[in-house]
């Protein structure tokens, strides 16, 4: 590949990277009222959250774009919409213990790595589809369950939960409803998504085949 392939590329994805930043942090944002508006069955554990949002951009840098924006663009949206968030309303930073960010950070991570893997070994036809979607569903659970243990972790150092297995256990049934509407919006995230991309792969107007150096996976390891 000549280097002014290379470079054409490189911007092609910093182009794609950047849309999908302005993408992310808009729909997080627009949605985050739209969705506190609705009158949910589970009204009385929380409302419905947009953590579907960030979700699909983790899923769809790993498949058009791979490499490091694999974890730059889902945390460079976190990052703008948190800090949105608390300077529209300050309370949050107190609300929000460094630890628990560590976790919820990770998480998406763990949801865009885990969609790395996955598009490196198939390719964007029909059959990626389920694919994606069982993985998609698959890193909603482990993230789940993985931010509950850190949400316990941070908040019952303030008193809110036991420091015991019962709090734990406590942070872990108060999170069922959560974790069932994080499956259901995500599911339908990918799937609304994702079959378009299949779409355009096949008829050959887009191509996205992302490859990891050596270098860069050592990279994405430290950073995770």
């Amino acid at each position: 590949m000549k280097i002014n392939d290379k470079i054409e590329i490189n911007n092609q994805k910093i182009l794609l990277a950047s849309i999908l930043i302005v993408i992310g942090v808009l729909c997080r944002i627009i949605l985050h009222d739209f969705f506190n508006s609705i009158n949910n069955p589970w009204a009385e554990f929380g409302v419905l959250d947009v953590f579907f949002v960030i979700a699909a951009v983790s899923i769809i840098s790993a498949i058009l774009l791979g490499k490091y924006y694999t974890i730059a663009v889902p945390l460079i949206v976190l990052a703008i919409t948190d800090g949105f968030y608390a300077f529209v309303n300050p309370v949050n930073i107190a609300l929000y213990p460094t630890w628990l960010f560590l976790f919820t950070s990770s998480g998406y991570i763990f949801i865009a790595l885990l969609s790395l893997y996955t598009k490196k070994k198939s390719k964007l036809n029909i059959i990626f589809i389920p694919k994606i979607l069982g993985v998609g569903i698959l890193g909603v659970v482990i993230y789940d369950l993985w931010t509950n243990f850190g949400f316990w972790l941070s908040y019952s150092r303030v008193g809110w939960y036991p420091i015991s297995l019962e709090g734990l256990a406590t942070v872990y049934i108060g999170g069922i409803p959560f974790m069932i509407w994080h499956i259901l919006s995500t599911a339908i995230a990918i799937t609304v998504i994702v079959i378009p991309l299949v779409y355009l792969t096949k008829h050959k107007l887009i191509k996205s085949e992302p490859m990891l150096k050596p270098v860069e996976k050592y990279v994405i390891a430290s950073a995770t």
